[in-house]
């Protein structure tokens, strides 16, 4: 019986609903659609444009956790780690975005890939990346700004870029031809793997620290004005307008 209720409570909160909580100002993202769409004051947004939301409220310092409960079996909520970047906590404002642009690894047959539009790979001051087993390069083991993980084992290809989607790790340096294979081999199986693209000339994308204020770099038209048009939406919201003058932000 207890079961039964806790079902149709769940049913019903399905939608996205932001909680403010007074004391800890924490916002609590839930969803059960699959691919998710995030439902927010009556606005809906879809998963790509989640990332820009929630990249906004990073920007304004305001605590948020993520969750996603599944339709079909909505008693269990499980968390994920999808936006686990976004909670990354060591942010040096200052800090140059594109660290490995000089880097020689660049010269080499391997390339790193990662997760499309990540665009808050920007705040962060150390990244993860995935190495093959026995890789070595001494001027990438020697930089601090990257902790080095190995991956091996079955399926170790793929268990790699998976990671790189769920944020277990930021990049995967990976032969070119053979994570390609991988991708278009699994995305049927995996759909992730649709999101994940190679990238060979830098690691960072280039986005402003004050991004919630529109001023963007190294963005295509499309995802440029993608982010103001949700922009454009939030700030009609109630809790943005709340959040905006408990903080102290300009409304420009």
């Amino acid at each position: 019986m207890k079961l039964k209720i806790t079902f149709i409570l769940l049913i019903t909160f399905c939608k996205l609903n932001f909680s403010f909580a007074e004391e800890s100002n924490i916002i609590k993202v839930v969803s059960c659609h699959s691919p998710p769409y995030f439902f927010y004051e009556n606005n809906k947004f879809k998963g790509s444009e989640v990332e820009l939301l929630a990249l906004i409220f990073r920007a304004m310092k305001v605590e948020y956790s993520f969750s996603i409960t599944d339709c079909n079996d909505a008693v269990q909520k499980t968390e994920v780690g999808y936006f686990s970047v976004l909670l990354h906590n060591s942010i040096k404002k200052n800090e140059s975005s594109n660290l490995l642009s000089s880097d020689p690894i660049f010269q080499m047959n391997h390339v790193f890939f990662r997760k499309k539009f990540d665009f808050t790979q920007s705040f962060l001051t150390k990244l993860t990346i995935g190495v093959p087993s026995g890789y070595s390069d001494i001027s990438l083991k020697k930089n601090k700004n990257y902790n080095l993980v190995p991956v091996s084992g079955n399926n170790n290809y793929l268990n790699a870029l998976l990671k790189v989607y769920f944020n277990e790790i930021d990049y995967f340096l990976c032969d070119q031809i053979t994570c390609e294979y991988v991708i278009d081999k699994y995305k049927n199986k995996f759909p992730e793997l649709n999101r994940i693209e190679r990238r060979s000339t830098q690691l960072y994308e280039k986005l402003s620290r004050n991004a919630y204020f529109s001023k963007i770099s190294s963005l295509n038209k499309e995802r440029y004005y993608e982010f103001n048009s949700i922009l454009k939406k939030i700030k009609k919201t109630y809790s943005y307008k709340n959040i905006a003058n408990k903080y102290n932000i300009r409304n420009n």
